[in-house]
């Protein structure tokens, strides 16, 4: 794998790995932040640790006493759940604008 076959992702999660040692270990898994986490799922911190709790969202692994981090695959399998998850017609509330909600 050639440093310019990486995707603009890739690049920046590997920055100080040459590409030998990329394609060395194409099964290496990238770690997320808590930032590129929030980021790439549009929650909030309050919202993906709530769903942690609720075992609604990949657990983030422990990486010292206190950083933690994501697995992308653990992510990337989490959104495709979310994309084939059924949705009920009551989970989704669609207002227009200025109108009432009974209660």
């Amino acid at each position: 794998m050639h440093a310019e076959a990486l995707s603009q992702d890739e690049r920046r999660a590997f920055p100080r790995m040459v590409p030998e040692a990329i394609a060395a270990a194409p099964e290496l898994d990238r770690f997320l932040s808590l930032d590129d986490v929030k980021r790439i799922t549009t929650l909030g911190k309050t919202a993906i640790y709530a769903r942690i709790g609720r075992g609604q969202f990949p657990r983030p692994i422990p990486l010292s006493r206190s950083k933690v981090a994501w697995s992308a695959r653990d992510l990337a399998q989490w959104q495709q759940d979310q994309r084939s998850a059924p949705r009920a017609d009551d989970d989704v509330l669609m207002l227009t604008a200025g109108e009432d909600i009974a209660a």
